[in-house]
């Protein structure tokens, strides 16, 4: 009986340190990550581009609705996500084949920000940049991010261009094999 309590104190004493840890955590980030990517600037064009495609390019999206357009013109959406939560994003500025700012609005989560994508070719590689500038007023998610680290977001964009390129590369190769 006596170890049943020294572990309840340790599990709930960890689940006290984990949510402070977010209390003390700064609100606002920014950060950057820059990487060599095996695709052209016209097909990172195209990808960013293609707002319906977000589906198949990123496991954790749900389903993906249009909701409109705004003052210049450009994409917005909602995203609804594998958790049951949402993300409401729009394109903010457009640079053709060599910038895209998506500002996410509101999120189920308290998340809002702006992703800056920058790239340019070099040899047979486009090197990208992915910038986030970011608020999370939820004290919990800001320590969830303190594990998986706070770019955990900037991460997941370059996996959801690695991974349609990896899919497009093998749906070539069997057309090609046909």
């Amino acid at each position: 009986m006596h170890l049943f309590f020294i572990v309840l104190f340790i599990i709930i004493s960890a689940s006290i340190l984990f949510s402070l840890a977010g209390i003390f955590i700064p609100k606002k980030y920014q950060g950057k990550i820059t990487k060599k990517l095996d695709m052209s600037s016209d097909t990172i064009w195209q990808l960013l581009n293609d707002i319906k495609g977000l589906p198949d390019r990123k496991l954790e999206l749900h389903q993906l609705e249009i909701i409109g357009q705004n003052e210049k013109g450009l994409p917005i959406w909602r995203e609804h996500t594998d958790m049951k939560g949402f993300i409401e994003m729009e394109i903010i500025e457009k640079e053709p084949k060599h910038k895209m700012v998506f500002h996410m609005i509101r999120s189920s989560f308290g998340m809002t920000g702006v992703w800056t994508f920058e790239w340019k070719s070099k040899q047979q590689q486009t090197e990208m940049t992915i910038t986030e500038n970011s608020v999370t007023e939820n004290f919990v998610l800001r320590s969830i991010m303190l594990l998986t680290g706070r770019n955990v977001r900037i991460k997941r964009e370059f996996k959801a261009l690695e991974n349609t390129m990896r899919i497009k590369a093998v749906a070539f190769k069997k057309t090609k094999n046909k």
